[in-house]
């Protein structure tokens, strides 16, 4: 018997096999033209969904933390610093600093605080300089301490504000100058910074550093 049948030559597989591959990706191509968001939409989804779990993360560890369960607080905050998080880089660097359900460990704070200056968070300033005014982690030096919490006060981040007014007020690596420090709580206080408010109505309480009222 010949290789070719009564009803016709057959046909090679190998090319059948091609054709059906070259129609599903037809298929598939067409599909995605007609519904380009089919494939990739559960990729646009992801880094958006991740970012809400973070945010959702951070929100309840700062409910904990508020309510001081900082044991419960920590890993929500850790998981979330790794992930990027500034305000949680913050927490964890102060959890380090104050020894809140951890080992008091201040170049582990320190680590922390840089990290979230560098990703953002303001006022991780204040913490850091402070590491410096104290010689916790880090070498103790007022000079520093001052050019990290300027760094902070001027880009608007109150808490700094009110570390700059304590300087003044201790004469910390600056002459004492009660009515700098007056100005600098006032700054604060302006912005809505409790501490700032306090420190301004005890120079008032006092009659130090601000005209008679």
């Amino acid at each position: 018997m010949g290789r070719h049948s009564k009803t016709g030559p057959a046909r090679p597989q190998g090319r059948t096999k091609y054709l059906s591959n070259l129609i599903s990706i037809g298929t598939f191509c067409s599909l995605l033209l007609l519904y380009p968001g089919i494939a990739f939409a559960q990729n646009l989804q992801t880094p958006r969904s991740a970012a809400a779990d973070i945010r959702g993360l951070v929100q309840q560890a700062d409910q904990l933390w508020d309510n001081r369960k900082y044991q419960e607080a920590l890993p929500l905050y850790r998981k979330a610093a790794e992930a990027g998080h500034a305000h949680a880089m913050t927490r964890v660097g102060l959890a380090f600093a104050e020894g809140d359900s951890v080992k008091q460990d201040f170049p582990e704070a320190v680590r922390w605080f840089r990290r979230a200056i560098d990703a953002g968070d303001l006022q991780a300033t204040a913490f850091l300089g402070d590491m410096y005014v104290i010689g916790g982690g880090v070498p103790r030096d007022f000079a520093q301490a001052l050019a990290i919490y300027h760094k902070g006060a001027d880009h608007g981040e109150p808490s700094a504000m009110v570390k700059i007014g304590v300087m003044y007020y201790r004469g910390r690596g600056v002459r004492e100058d009660l009515a700098a420090a007056a100005s600098w709580w006032r700054r604060a206080a302006d912005l809505g910074d409790k501490d700032g408010m306090a420190n301004l109505a005890n120079l008032y309480v006092r009659g130090t550093g601000v005209p008679p009222e």
